[in-house]
């Protein structure tokens, strides 16, 4: 198996400042070819701070963070501006709990949710 095959994902619920060597651990990693995500950003702690230093290939966004963007003006901006921040960081986005097709308008996001497949368990 070659490193671009692995994936670890770090949630935003850890405390990552318990972690001073974090960005320099992933440093080493991404440069090996390992692909560092963060998971269920915007959920917890919001770590805007880690963004920047610990160098993500991916941020995987709570639905949390984007629920009520089909009905609220408030969440739709919210929400807009957090996508703003992380295309302008260069990291590719994954939008959690898409279950709606008003969910699914974003652009340039991956998505993950009921809308587009129910999950499947094992290999068909």
């Amino acid at each position: 198996m070659t490193p671009d095959c692995i994936e670890i994902e770090l949630s935003e619920s850890e405390d990552l400042a318990r972690f001073p060597g974090i960005g320099k651990l992933v440093q080493q990693l991404r440069r090996k070819g390992v692909n560092i995500v963060m998971d269920d950003f915007g959920t917890g702690y919001t770590y805007l701070a880690a963004l920047g230093p610990v160098g993500f290939n991916t941020v995987k966004i709570a639905k949390e963070l984007f629920a009520d963007t089909a009905d609220s003006a408030n969440a739709r901006m919210v929400f807009s501006s957090v996508l703003d921040l992380l295309t302008r960081l260069k990291v590719a986005v994954v939008v959690e709990g898409v279950e709606m097709p008003a969910q699914a308008q974003w652009p340039h996001v991956l998505a993950q949710g009921f809308f587009l497949a129910r999950p499947t368990f094992g290999i068909d």
